[in-house]
């Protein structure tokens, strides 16, 4: 298959999905199997909360595959974006820094808060305090996932992704900041 063969069968990609797909076709596909079992995890009406959204697809990809509404957060450029790109019925982009999140989204609960490659990027202090902030705004039996590189994959980063990365984590060093009921073994798979 040529170049121009793949480009016609990846339209229905987003635009930045499909750069990086002809950059670096194995992250693309490390990245979508993220939002795939991320995805599985959820049920079909729950309310998504996805933080450090970036470019959007992700909580595209999770409002695809449920009913429930999917909020996306970030505070950064590209949430411009996903605003301008994406558009569900079920879905919504807000521009906010994790740290600080806006009035709209702590005056609300959600089934699932979701974070994919974004909580590595802050302190542990800040870290620990972003995981408090929003396991508040999980509803009783709510789920939150924070998908992160650990202590052992950073031997593998790219020279890309490497300098971005300011905290390794584990479960140890994760533990500690969770209120309780997120702090169980069951909670760490």
């Amino acid at each position: 298959m040529n170049r121009n063969d793949a480009e016609t069968q990846t339209r229905s990609l987003p635009d930045s999905l499909e750069d990086t797909f002809f950059d670096n076709p194995l992250m693309t596909a490390i990245k979508l199997s993220r939002f795939k079992f991320i995805g599985r995890l959820l049920s079909p009406e729950d309310r998504v909360l996805d933080l450090g959204c970036g470019t959007g697809y992700g909580s595209y990809f999770f409002a695809s595959m449920i009913k429930g509404d999917v909020v996306g957060i970030d505070a950064y450029a590209d949430i411009d974006y996903a605003i301008q790109t994406f558009s569900r019925p079920n879905l919504r982009f807000l521009r906010g820094d994790m740290r600080h999140p806006p009035d709209e989204i702590t005056r609300r609960r959600f089934d699932a808060v979701v974070s994919v490659d974004s909580i590595e990027h802050f302190s542990k202090d800040e870290g620990c305090a972003i995981l408090d902030t929003y396991a508040r705004l999980l509803e009783p039996g709510g789920t939150m996932i924070i998908g992160t590189p650990n202590a052992l994959s950073a031997t593998y980063r790219s020279a890309r992704t490497a300098p971005s990365t300011s905290t390794n984590t584990s479960r140890k060093s994760c533990a500690p900041c969770l209120p309780p009921a997120l702090n169980a073994p069951s909670c760490f798979r």
